[in-house]
């Protein structure tokens, strides 16, 4: 009878062990895929995408109401061989020094983990108000970057909240 039960309660054990296996997805939200990224955003947002999508630059737009937004882009280098392969440098100097590190209240941040890799960080907090946010994330046949805008009359712990899921949630193929 002790043998029946012990073997019994390993197994529970074993059991219980592969529960946490699998995607890990939140309440009320979807996974997205572009290019060689997939992540989770919330039904509620208002998708849009950017006009002047094309195979190599993707960019969409997540509309939570009118204080804040989420958003990515998707670059893939034209020319992407072994030699020319895509880093942080290089999509820095064709897309935060472009579009970002030019603007006032720009600030260099602390890289973090994202989808097991390093993310370049940084933030600007404009003159009326907005505060955003991006993470740019290698990838092996490009870069991606994520980013929130807001208003600062948020709620900022709701907005990092949602911030944090999204980036949470990114897998890299």
């Amino acid at each position: 009878m002790k043998r029946v039960i012990s073997i019994a309660l390993a197994l529970c054990l074993c059991l219980i062990c592969f529960v946490g296996c699998g995607e890990k997805t939140y309440d009320g939200w979807e996974f997205v895929t572009t290019g060689e990224v997939s992540y989770q955003i919330s039904k509620d947002w208002r998708t849009r995408e950017q006009p002047g999508n094309t195979e190599s630059y993707i960019t969409f737009e997540y509309y939570v109401d009118e204080n804040h937004s989420y958003g990515m882009s998707y670059i893939k280098p034209d020319d992407l061989s072994e030699k020319n392969k895509t880093d942080h440098d290089m999509i820095e100097e064709r897309w935060f020094k472009l579009y970002i590190k030019n603007k006032d209240g720009f600030k260099e941040l602390p890289e973090r983990e994202v989808a097991g890799k390093q993310a370049y960080h940084c933030r600007i907090i404009d003159g009326f108000n907005w505060t955003q946010e991006y993470y740019g994330i290698d990838t092996p046949n490009g870069y991606t970057v994520f980013w929130v805008r807001h208003s600062d009359t948020m709620d900022t712990n709701i907005v990092e909240d949602e911030f944090f899921k999204l980036l949470d949630s990114i897998k890299i193929k």
